[in-house]
């Protein structure tokens, strides 16, 4: 197969977001890659993490894909995002939040908020659409540090009508964060 055409096969898997470094390890040649993007004018998500022509730069799930797609491994959506993506919340926040292990390389992107996690467990990870997410569990836990008690609580409950998460598996992953109040 063309490595043109699996590379537009991975970027349909990845809602329009395609890596710099993807399109090279499929055997496209740097300069030949660049030309195209420049010529067919393709939109930068983030440093090296482009838009195939026809993405909506505004689609939430876009913007989630574009930013796991630049953040380190083991990014996960979480907080407003993640709740979001578990439909937990219907209106999508204005920026994207991702966790990331502890010694993950530290690198800003633009519209994204990063969190640094020592307490990343197995059980967090989640896969929603095809996107890594945290668990609805760890989205509230990471919520926590920026929210009052009494909206989480009311989130919570819409989460247990949902049939998202149970607010006591939420307390016993909370008792494994060091950090929660």
């Amino acid at each position: 197969m063309d490595p043109w055409a699996r590379l537009f096969m991975v970027a349909t898997g990845q809602r329009g977001v395609v890596a710099r470094q993807q399109a090279l390890a499929l055997g496209i040649a740097a300069s030949t890659f660049d030309d195209r993007v420049r010529r067919e004018r393709w939109q930068s998500a983030h440093l090296g993490v482009l838009l195939i022509p026809g993405t909506d730069p505004m689609s939430f799930p876009v913007r989630v894909a574009a930013a796991l797609a630049a953040a380190a491994d083991g990014a996960m959506a979480t907080g407003w995002s993640g709740l979001h993506l578990h439909r937990v919340i219907d209106r999508p926040p204005p920026v994207v939040t991702l966790v990331v292990p502890w010694n993950a390389s530290r690198r800003r992107l633009r519209a994204v908020r990063t969190i640094r996690s020592r307490t990343l467990l197995e059980e967090d990870h989640a896969t929603v659409d095809g996107l890594a997410v945290a668990s609805p569990e760890r989205c509230f836990v990471d919520t926590s540090r920026t929210d009052g008690r009494e909206r989480l609580r009311i989130l919570l409950i819409d989460a247990r009508q949902r049939r998202v998460t149970e607010p006591s598996s939420t307390a016993a992953r909370a008792l494994l964060h060091p950090n929660i109040h």
